[in-house]
């Protein structure tokens, strides 16, 4: 395996265009694509571009919403084209308590921790609901002075984008410059098929017990949720995990992200995902289909195993089958493992296979820039895939690495250590490394419909399988497998020879973090 600075600047192919998504998605969802050719420039001359956005929910900062005053402006700007955040006069302001292991924040901080508030048709008006119509009229009203710009969190008030898994194939849009290709036409994508493989080599080793004086670093994987696999140790879904085991479930977090969902569910489409296991594993269960996303969890788990076998998993499950992750649901994950450390816990490294693109790389990404910063002020190294889009266009949150040097953003090798075809470029790429055809591990309870293209009439031979992963590991390619490669190098060299952190920590958390990262990158 190769892990290595880019070679090469990289040649600008900045598409200004988004892969078109499917409208069954996008209703799904509850979302809708922000074209360039419908969207106005902003006052300050900045370019929109094109995104997915959820159509009736915006972010709102936590302190806005517990402000009356901030509300009743917000509001007031809101029913100018026709929007409310309330469903009648009579109904108080939204205001969810936030999760209480964030309490440990600073007030200003909490202030700042953004909360998805529904919008509603306000009055008599046959004006369709849309975010983006209220996100553009508030900044109309801070500009012309109708809202009080010294209201602090009321400029942060954005769209919630919808972001997708990072493995090669699986995001759920298509269009001309897209070079995935059909995979079964001798297209570029073939090359990088997710296929199941038998895998007869030994389990890593790891050390039973850490010494009573240092503990194991922990990588957080905010992603598609745990499944079935003997390195896991569990056999079946559900099955509690084995306390000597390397990967363990934020549960805190797992609560306070179900709770945000099912606050939105009735009101705007929302998917909840009710537990932390990838239960079902079907985008459609009467055709039992194999979500796009299923198995992504496991297969980065093993990546980081295979290459740091003491390290500790920490699993939050925020992404959804059919590859699609809500920016409210990472932003939570995100604010909550901030949380876990101020309250005395550990996270050393977070690994990022989730991302997307924003309308304005200046100002959208804001929320994703402060929860990344405060992560990386506490001396958590961030490693976040690329994008596989084979464009310089910004993936967020790995472009955030061009102003945070605890922030990597990972792009994709070939075996052989060419870059990979689909991978992402530009200058927020600081570190590659191979994510083509690697070999994981991967949910052993699945088995799709595709089923042996070929099958004698007695049963007893047939053509390999596609979609039976029952053997446990499979070779997949995406920017999403490169970056926990990474991680797990960061994860090694901050444990040092001795596998562990020592414990009470002597060294600076930052600066113990930016030696493992200038580490990686000389």
């Amino acid at each position: 395996m190769t892990i290595r600075s880019p070679q090469r600047p990289a040649t600008r192919a900045d598409h200004p265009d988004l892969p078109v998504w499917p409208q069954w998605s996008l209703d799904k969802h509850g979302a809708r694509m922000l074209h360039p050719v419908g969207a106005t420039r902003r006052p300050d001359g900045s370019v929109t571009r094109s995104t997915v956005y959820r159509t009736a929910v915006m972010l709102m900062p936590h302190g806005v919403l517990a402000n009356t005053e901030s509300c009743a402006e917000v509001d007031a700007e809101l029913n100018l084209v026709g929007l409310s955040m309330k469903r009648s006069a009579e109904e108080a302001w939204p205001v969810p308590e936030l999760p209480e292991e964030l309490d440990v924040l600073d007030g200003p901080t909490r202030d700042r921790v953004p909360v998805p508030v529904v919008l509603f048709p306000h009055g008599r008006t046959t004006a369709e609901v849309d975010a983006w119509t209220g996100v553009r009229q508030i900044r109309l009203g801070l500009d012309q002075g109708r809202i009080d710009r010294l209201r602090p969190g009321v400029d942060a008030i954005a769209l919630e984008h919808l972001m997708v898994g990072a493995s090669f194939g699986g995001v759920p849009t298509w269009s001309p410059h897209d070079v995935r290709g059909d995979t079964d036409d001798g297209g570029a994508g073939e090359p990088y098929r997710l296929l199941p493989v038998a895998f007869t080599g030994a389990r890593p080793r790891r050390r039973r017990v850490c010494a009573q004086d240092e503990r194991r670093v922990v990588v957080a994987v905010p992603d598609s949720g745990l499944n079935t696999h003997p390195w896991f140790g569990v056999e079946e879904i559900g099955d509690p995990l084995p306390a000597d085991g390397f990967v363990q479930v934020f549960e805190a977090a797992e609560v306070a992200l179900r709770e945000q969902a099912r606050r939105l569910d009735g009101l705007t489409p929302t998917q909840v995902l009710t537990s932390v296991w990838e239960d079902p594993p079907y985008t459609d269960e009467l055709s039992e289909q194999i979500g796009r996303a299923t198995g992504h969890f496991t297969f980065i788990a093993g990546r980081i195993h295979q290459n740091a076998p003491d390290a500790d998993v920490l699993a939050l499950r925020v992404l959804h089958p059919d590859n699609v992750c809500y920016e409210a649901d990472l932003l939570l994950a995100l604010w909550m493992l901030v949380g876990r450390i101020k309250r005395g816990g550990h996270v050393d490294v977070v690994s990022l296979s989730i991302g997307g693109y924003v309308e304005d790389d200046s100002d959208a990404a804001r929320h994703l820039r402060e929860v990344v910063t405060e992560l990386t002020d506490l001396g958590v190294v961030v490693v976040a895939a690329a994008g596989n889009d084979a464009t310089t266009r910004p993936f967020y949150p790995a472009a955030l690495s061009e102003d945070d040097p605890l922030v990597l953003g990972v792009g994709a090798l070939n075996p052989d250590g060419t870059e990979a075809w689909f991978s992402n470029a530009g200058a927020y790429v600081t570190v590659e490394a191979t994510g083509a055809n690697v070999l994981s591990t991967f949910p052993t309870s699945l088995r799709g419909a595709r089923g042996a293209q070929m099958t004698t009439l007695s049963g007893a031979r047939q053509t390999a399988d596609p979609d039976c992963f029952t053997s446990g590991f499979a070779i997949g390619s995406g920017t999403s497998y490169a970056a926990p490669e990474v991680a797990a190098e960061v994860a090694v060299t901050l444990a040092g020879a001795a596998g562990g952190i020592a414990v009470p920590e002597t060294a600076s958390r930052a600066e113990r973090a930016a030696d493992a990262v200038k580490r990686l990158l000389t």
